[in-house]
């Protein structure tokens, strides 16, 4: 039986996708603004190629806790060797 977390959450695995916020956060490597010392990008890439929906829920929950912009790709999207996902998270609006 579907707990209400994962019926709202498009039926993936929430204990996977928590687990997959917890990697991002410990490996965030910042990324300097061009010709500045001003750290406004955040970078990280997991193993793994998530879905559209468990991105949107990253996403969404960094959206909250406060970032201004979080993007994701996979590597197969960019047509590249399938099994990566990229996140980056940003202080200012792109």
């Amino acid at each position: 039986m579907k707990s209400p977390d994962e019926a709202m959450c498009g039926g993936f695995n929430l204990d996977r996708v928590r687990a997959t916020i917890k990697k991002i956060d410990s490996c965030l490597i910042p990324q300097n603004r061009s010709g500045t010392s001003e750290n406004y990008q955040w970078r990280c890439v997991v193993e793994g190629e998530l879905s559209h929906a468990e991105r949107e829920y990253i996403k969404d929950a960094y959206l909250e806790a406060g970032w201004d912009d979080v993007t994701s790709q996979t590597s197969s999207e960019k047509g590249e060797r399938p099994g990566l996902t990229g996140f980056t998270l940003t202080t200012c609006q792109v």
